[in-house]
């Protein structure tokens, strides 16, 4: 499945109302590949949050038509629960509780998580940084709590950093190629002869890789060809495994034929090799030299 659907899917699944775990199952991803694009690609971060309310509103929708259904039954316990919580004079007093924070708390990571997230910062864009509200090196540090940017240096130094970071961003770009191709085509149908240029052309290379690599061929193994004799009725299936064994007996054979001609090439090619260093040996007579021959061994 391409990378693309794959994320269709996650998101379809999000907005039905299933965790991100059971999401990530159905498109064939794992949970990192949700995590790493949720935090490095604002427009995937949208969409699953987007996709997440949706799946919420379903989920109420079901839970709250369950909850009805029972107490219309008369259960006593969810009919007690509902005066609690929704009819004034059989409301609780709400707890008191201290007011949450309005500033964002900065993350306390381990040396090795931070690490983790200087990658993906690193791999984002300057639009997603601001959107993230981490845009220099200094202010992750501060969110981050790294204690110095010499230490960010040092990371950046790392054999695995530059190419992690490298392959973050080439999945950022073959996640966003569906979209850019569907602007161009988009602009093309409207009349645009520069999109219209760039869709032709990217079509004209598309048809001359596909003709470059030929008819794509379906193999089968030996095990697919004996499941398949194995299916069929007693008759059928001695005679298909005898053609199958004449088949294995032509291959030995051809193979015995190439091993035979290719060790007479080679006796050819030496007696030749031979002949050739020989005549350069000779003398006038004819005779051969060979003390000179000895010496250039």
């Amino acid at each position: 499945m391409h990378k693309h659907d794959q994320v269709s899917v996650l998101l379809s699944a999000l907005a039905e109302g299933h965790t991100i775990t059971v999401a990530c199952k159905r498109a064939g991803v794992s949970r990192m590949f949700y995590d790493r694009h949720y935090k490095s690609d604002l427009d995937f971060h949208k969409k699953a949050d987007a996709a997440r309310r949706s799946g919420k509103d379903t989920t109420d929708d079901r839970v709250s038509a369950a909850f009805l259904k029972k107490i219309s039954e008369g259960d006593s316990r969810l009919i007690r629960y509902y005066l609690e919580h929704n009819v004034a004079p059989y409301k609780k007093a709400p707890e008191r509780s201290e007011p949450a924070s309005m500033h964002p708390v900065p993350e306390i990571l381990s040396d090795a998580e931070a690490y983790e997230q200087f990658v993906l910062w690193s791999a984002l864009t300057p639009e997603e940084r601001s959107w993230r509200g981490v845009q220099t090196r200094e202010q992750f540090c501060k969110m981050y709590g790294v204690p110095s940017l010499r230490l960010l240096d040092a990371w950046a130094q790392r054999a695995d950093f530059g190419q992690r970071v490298a392959a973050l961003r080439e999945d950022w770009i073959i996640f966003k190629t569906g979209d850019v191709l569907g602007e161009i085509y988009t602009s093309a149908r409207g009349g645009n002869l520069r999109s219209q240029k760039l869709w032709l052309d990217y079509a004209q290379r598309i048809k001359e890789k596909r003709d470059a690599a030929g008819p794509k061929l379906d193999r089968l193994s030996p095990d697919d060809v004996r499941q398949v004799i194995d299916m069929l009725p007693e008759g059928l299936r001695n005679n298909n495994y005898m053609r199958l064994q004449a088949i294995r007996d032509d291959i030995a054979l051809y193979q015995q034929e190439q091993e035979r001609k290719e060790r007479e090439e080679a006796e050819i090619k030496e007696r030749a090799q031979r002949a050739a260093i020989l005549e350069y040996f000779k003398k006038p007579n004819g005779d051969i030299d060979w003390d000179a021959y000895s010496k250039s061994l």
